[in-house]
């Protein structure tokens, strides 16, 4: 199992697809003013589109983004500077009016300096955005869960046309279609699309509708499958683009298209439309309208009495803090990797 320093919604995922692209001639652009302020314009603009069109997916950890995102920048053969990441930010910044998609061409991974063969720890520092098995790994042994760090090599994705799996990268960003790398065709209003990872695509800006068929976000009444294929602030309920529930509201938790107004989710305890509550450690969470401030949520698969399933939020430990990955009242932050029983962030400037 890899367990990657960037896998994590929305907020993290951006720093690979930001932070590559410029380049700088040795290949290392130290972190400094430049990267800070680029880092945390990426992580103001993410936090603000999450407050109010995915409150659920927002990471509450801002120190922690900035150490990893600036450990990114700072890596041999890193961008070290801060256009791409601007340029990533501004446009999320730009979606946050009408909670358009962040799927987006500005925020697209690049690439760094290394070229094929050199030792890395993550994509941004090879000029293929493709370091092979560097990353955070974890092995499961009996009940024992071992997390650790490992370098990798900058390698050159499949090819156009070449055969692939369904774990394998693909060049120019195409995607693997049955056992072959296919390039994605993005199609205009008319065009034949698919959802999910598919060749046939939309353009940025329109959506795939229910008729397999790109077409500009739905007004009142028009077909959806999720809140962005409707006009903002339309929300996407019963499959069509109608005006958004209030809070205290009544839905439907076990609808993903629920109705409820953007910034708020279908709370499964109460079935009504809520903000989402951040709960300290030590609270009772959900993972749905109570969420950890700092931390997961360790649910059970069931619950005692048949309703919602609930658990406890963990204490948070610090950097250097010891740990144990099989501890689920206490968890390291959420960017820090529990490796040799303490807490440390993966830095993938480690691998040269």
């Amino acid at each position: 199992m890899r367990k990657s320093v960037f896998v994590l919604p929305l907020l993290a995922s951006s720093i690979i697809a930001a932070v590559a692209g410029c380049k700088t001639e040795n290949g290392a652009g130290p972190a400094g003013p430049a990267s800070s302020v680029s880092c945390g314009a990426l992580y103001d603009a993410y936090d603000a589109y999450d407050a109010k069109c995915a409150p659920a997916e927002s990471i509450s950890d801002r120190a922690g983004f900035l150490k990893v995102c600036e450990l990114a920048l700072a890596a041999p053969g890193g961008s070290g500077a801060s256009a791409p990441t601007a340029d990533c930010a501004s446009a999320v910044q730009g979606l946050t009016a009408t909670c358009g998609s962040t799927n987006i061409l500005a925020c697209k991974l690049s690439g760094g300096l290394l070229l094929r063969g050199a030792a890395c720890g993550t994509d941004v520092q090879c000029a293929s955005a493709l370091c092979k098995d560097g990353g955070v790994f974890g092995v499961l042994a009996g009940d024992v869960l071992t997390l650790t760090a490992h370098c990798g090599v900058c390698s050159d994705p499949r090819p156009i046309g070449g055969g692939c799996g369904a774990a394998e990268t693909c060049a120019d960003h195409g995607v693997c279609s049955g056992d072959t790398c296919v390039a994605v065709v993005k199609n205009d209003v008319g065009g034949h699309c698919s959802r999910g990872t598919t060749p046939d695509q939309c353009k940025e800006g329109l959506y795939c509708g229910t008729d397999q068929k790109c077409k500009p976000p739905s007004g009142s009444g028009g077909d959806c499958v999720q809140d962005t294929d409707c006009n903002y602030p339309l929300a996407c309920s019963n499959m069509v683009c109608a005006d958004p529930k209030p809070a205290g509201a009544t839905c439907d938790p076990s609808s993903p298209v629920a109705g409820c107004a953007r910034e708020l989710v279908c709370d499964h305890a109460t079935k009504r439309c809520a903000a989402v509550t951040r709960v300290k450690p030590g609270g009772t969470c959900d993972n749905d309208g109570r969420v950890c401030a700092l931390g997961r949520c360790a649910l059970p698969n069931t619950s005692p009495d048949g309703g919602v399933p609930t658990g406890t939020c963990p204490a948070v430990l610090n950097e250097g803090d010891a740990c144990s990955t099989m501890d689920l009242d206490k968890t390291c932050g959420d960017f820090l990797y529990c490796i040799g029983a303490k807490c440390v962030y993966y830095d993938p400037g480690m691998c040269k």
